[in-house]
């Protein structure tokens, strides 16, 4: 667990961990040179338990810590997690039951629910289970397809293929998927056991250029590697993430997202930022309307349906013999 300015979610993450129905593991937390108090935090829960083991750093970047956790580390079993992120109690089980089960998976990823910074939901992330589409998946680019802090490797796999490298920072996880994916075979379990957390400080939502470029050259190595030519064009999802998305843009995808969900509530909430933050601009107003008036909403949802049911009586009301229709 590489841990970078998480003063707000990071005891969590830990007790998430400390709950685990496995109970014979090591925690490793790299903390980056933080300067928000984490350390403190983090202090006292390694105080708490000696399973805990905690490496205070200078500014590094994680990918370097990622790595050092691979020499430290005593197990042979090698799970990622992050400080802002939420493992279910039994994500280790069922992990390392599958792992047991199939000799040849290098990595075994999960369903998340993906939450807001207040956790509040936002949408299912559901992954693809075969290797063969979850390869498919990550060549062009889409690493969702193995959720990065709910995976588990065979850490010799991982350390065989030579770890994370830091020219892919920000994109490390696709770059080290496809070459795991050389030496054995890569799945998920369709289980959600891990809420993912996704607010606007987070490597994904504040970094995208950097992220688009780091993406990039993990692919081109990846498509050399397999001696074939990359595609005529990036695949879509690569050159949306090569500029930066607005915090408004942001917020947008979010507010869909929890409405395709059937998260209500927490488009609403996104929505009415929205109209906080785009100064009550049209489009704002038209998703927050459409948050309000949403056919999942279970309140505006029984109010159409009795309307449905009211026009339909009426129609289905016989006229009255002599009066004129």
């Amino acid at each position: 667990m590489p841990v970078h300015n998480a003063r707000r979610y990071v005891a969590r993450a830990i007790r998430s961990v400390r709950r685990q129905t496995v109970h014979d593991w090591e925690l490793l937390i790299f903390d980056d040179g933080s300067s928000d108090g984490s350390r403190d935090i983090l202090q006292r829960c390694a105080s708490r338990d000696a399973r805990i083991r905690l490496f205070l750093n200078e500014h590094k970047g994680y990918v370097t810590w990622l790595n050092e956790g691979l020499r430290q580390a005593r197990g042979t079993l090698w799970a990622r997690m992050d400080a802002d992120d939420v493992a279910l109690p039994r994500r280790f089980e069922k992990q390392v039951a599958y792992l047991r089960q199939h000799p040849d998976c290098v990595v075994v990823g999960t369903d998340a629910m993906q939450v807001d910074a207040g956790g509040w939901p936002m949408g299912r992330l559901r992954v693809p289970l075969a290797h063969e589409e979850i390869e498919a998946l990550l060549l062009e680019g889409r690493g969702e397809a193995l959720c990065h802090p709910a995976a588990m490797f065979r850490r010799d796999a991982l350390v065989s293929v030579g770890g994370y490298r830091k020219e892919c920072e920000l994109a490390e996880d696709v770059d080290v998927y496809l070459r795991l994916a050389e030496v054995g075979r890569l799945a998920n379990v369709p289980d959600v056991l891990l809420r993912y957390r996704r607010h606007f400080t987070s490597v994904t939502a504040s970094r995208q250029t950097e992220h688009g470029e780091a993406l990039r050259r993990g692919l081109q190595s990846a498509y050399r590697r397999r001696g074939v030519p990359p595609p005529a064009e990036e695949p879509l999802r690569l050159r949306r993430q090569v500029r930066d998305a607005t915090r408004q843009e942001v917020r947008r995808y979010w507010i869909q997202q929890a409405l395709q969900a059937g998260h209500v509530w927490t488009a609403r909430k996104h929505a009415l930022w929205l109209v906080i933050e785009s100064q009550g601009s049209r489009a704002a107003l038209h998703l927050l309307r459409n948050a309000l008036l949403s056919e999942r909403a279970p309140t505006v949802a029984w109010l159409k349906r009795w309307r449905r049911r009211l026009l339909g009586a009426r129609s289905a009301t016989p006229p009255v013999p002599g009066e004129r229709t």
